[in-house]
């Protein structure tokens, strides 16, 4: 069974040096709260959640934590979505094509320790 991909970027988020995964949410709507509450230094924050949308999202978290980093998340891997990210106060954007890849590569390397 394959983990969702929030799961799977928190997994390897927590296998690097430096990186602890303080807290993560299954919608926007309590993204500004936990973030409130538990002050990360990056928030990855998924553009396409259903509740609250990332585009609409990242403007609320600049304004309530100013030095937070807001990494922006998507499948839409397009330059207007990039620019919408960063214009929305993102400051960095990465494709989830990007995670898929690491997803698939750990998946292989987890089956090769699992023979």
């Amino acid at each position: 069974m394959t983990k969702p991909l929030n799961s799977f970027a928190s997994v390897v988020l927590q296998k690097q040096q430096n990186v602890i995964v303080v807290g993560t949410v299954s919608g926007g709507k309590w993204a500004i709260d936990l973030a409130q509450n538990l002050k990360p230094d990056v928030a990855l924050i998924d553009l396409s959640m259903s509740d609250l949308p990332g585009l609409e999202l990242i403007p609320l978290l600049r304004a309530a934590l100013p030095k937070l980093g807001i990494i922006a998340l998507t499948l839409m891997d397009t330059d207007d979505y990039r620019k919408a990210a960063l214009a929305a106060g993102a400051d960095d954007f990465v494709s989830k094509n990007t995670m898929n890849i690491l997803k698939a590569v750990f998946n292989g390397f987890d089956n090769l320790f699992d023979a």
